[in-house]
């Protein structure tokens, strides 16, 4: 583990997320993860670097409680989250930019964000959703008129920020990313490195899988698997 220069001294020492002694394997494969044991604090940037294939998305895929450990626990905030309404704690407690962004590709930008205020019980009036929707969005270049628009309508890099938008809609305290940049150009990575950055300051835990180097200079700790 690797300490960067950021912090934020108001929440130090706040454990969100806790690997203990987490073994997991997919069905018919050997070991990804043996007596596997961490701690990601609130207000820090991981960046979980590695080889392809040596669990990087597994990691994330366990934090979201998309898949349950064979053995051990993940828990959030001192509960075991495969004990817990996991997709209750997806909608509320943490939000996931998936490495194919996993939009709705038939609804507008706007919508996909709104879809992420209902479910986190933010807003239930569509009309104050969707104002905050585009209030969100416009935070990340994303205009009005864009808003509007449906998502394959959007370059790659805005439906980047489309997804990020979508995962932080909810006012989560972790947010998780598998390869936020791996497919954007140098001043789309440097924006979404950025808006991440900025939600540590907020007390999030923000958590990135990455096989780009320079993610590590927006990172207090590299984890490297």
């Amino acid at each position: 583990m690797t300490p960067r220069k950021y912090c934020a001294p108001d929440i130090e020492g706040i454990v969100m997320l806790e690997f203990k002694n987490v073994s997991f394997a997919y069905k018919n494969c050997q070991n990804i993860y043996t007596d596997f044991s961490y701690r990601f604090d609130a207000g820090k940037l991981y960046a979980v670097t590695g080889a392809s294939g040596r669990g990087k998305s597994t990691l994330l895929f366990l934090a979201a409680g998309f898949e349950k450990p064979t053995r051990g626990a993940v828990e959030y905030n001192g509960r075991d989250i495969a004990k817990i309404d996991r997709s209750a704690y997806r909608a509320r407690s943490i939000g996931v930019v998936f490495q194919s962004y996993n939009l709705l590709m038939s609804n507008t930008a706007a919508d996909n964000v709104v879809m992420a205020l209902y479910l986190s019980q933010k807003h239930f009036n569509y009309s104050s959703a969707y104002e905050k929707a585009l209030e969100m969005l416009a935070e990340v270049g994303i205009d009005r008129e864009k808003s509007r628009r449906g998502v394959l309508e959007l370059s790659g890099g805005e439906q980047q920020r489309v997804a990020l938008i979508r995962a932080a809609a909810g006012e989560s305290d972790i947010l998780l990313a598998d390869e936020p940049t791996g497919n954007l150009d140098a001043d789309n990575h440097n924006f979404i490195m950025r808006y991440l950055r900025r939600q540590t300051e907020l007390g999030k835990t923000v958590i990135i899988a990455t096989h780009n180097p320079a993610a590590l200079e927006y990172a207090d700790f590299e984890l490297r698997i």
